[in-house]
C-alpha cells in the first residue's frame, strides 16, 4: 500500500503534484514518491511523483520503446537489467534475463511495445532498413544520472529528518527520563550510519 495521508502540508504549487486528480475524491491526499522520497499530492494510489514520472517515462520512450543494441559479452546482462527495472519485459512476457551463450555473437537486443502496451526486448540478428543502433553508452550516462538525483533527494530527506531529530532531542525538558529521548537517539544513531 502507498505510503499516503490526508493532505496537510504539501504545497498545491509543487510541480510534483498530479493536479488533475485534485478534482476526484481521492485526489487530495500527500504521497511519498517511491523514486526520490519527496512529498506530492495526488490520488491516494499514486506511488511516484509527476517529477519522476516523467523523467522515467521519457528515458523509457528514448532507450527502450523501439530500439535495437549492439550487444557483447560485458554489456548483455546491464542492458537488460535496466531494461526490467523500467517495466520492460522479456519477450516471454516475464521478468528474466536471456543468459549469455555463444550464439550472441553477432546479434543484438530489440525494444518494441506489443499490442497490450508492454515493452519487451528479444535477441534480433539485424537492424531494419535506415536503422541505427541505439548508443549504449549514452543509455547508460542518462541513467546514471537518473540514479544519482534519486540518491541526492534520498540523501536530503535523510538529512531533514537527522535535523529534526537533533531539535527534538535538544528540546526535550529532561532527556533521561523520557522515553522519546531514547527512541530520537536511536532513529538519529542509524540515520546517520544510512
Amino acid at each position: 500500500m502507498p505510503n499516503t495521508e490526508p493532505n496537510s502540508q504539501c504545497g498545491k504549487e509543487s510541480e510534483r503534484n498530479w493536479t488533475e486528480d485534485f478534482e476526484h475524491e481521492n485526489g487530495n491526499y500527500q504521497c511519498r514518491c517511491i523514486e526520490c522520497k519527496n512529498m506530492f499530492i495526488g490520488h491516494k494510489r499514486r506511488v511516484v511523483c509527476k517529477v519522476c514520472d516523467g523523467k522515467e517515462s521519457d528515458f523509457k520512450k528514448k532507450y527502450f520503446t523501439n530500439n535495437f543494441y549492439w550487444v557483447n559479452e560485458t554489456n548483455y546482462k546491464k542492458l537488460q537489467e535496466i531494461a526490467l527495472e523500467f517495466g520492460c519485459l522479456c519477450h516471454t512476457k516475464k521478468k528474466q534475463i536471456i543468459e549469455w551463450h555463444e550464439g550472441f555473437k553477432c546479434l543484438g537486443f530489440r525494444t518494441y511495445e506489443t499490442n497490450d502496451n508492454v515493452t519487451v526486448f528479444q535477441k534480433e540478428p539485424f537492424l531494419m532498413e535506415r536503422e541505427t543502433a541505439t548508443n549504449y553508452n549514452d543509455m547508460l550516462k542518462e541513467y546514471a544520472d537518473i540514479q544519482l538525483t534519486a540518491a541526492k533527494s534520498e540523501v536530503e530527506r535523510l538529512t531533514a529528518k537527522i535535523e529534526a531529530c537533533k531539535v527534538g532531542l535538544e528540546n526535550l525538558a529532561d532527556p533521561e527520563s523520557d522515553v522519546t529521548y531514547y527512541k530520537c537517539k536511536e532513529l538519529l544513531t542509524t540515520l546517520n550510519e544510512k
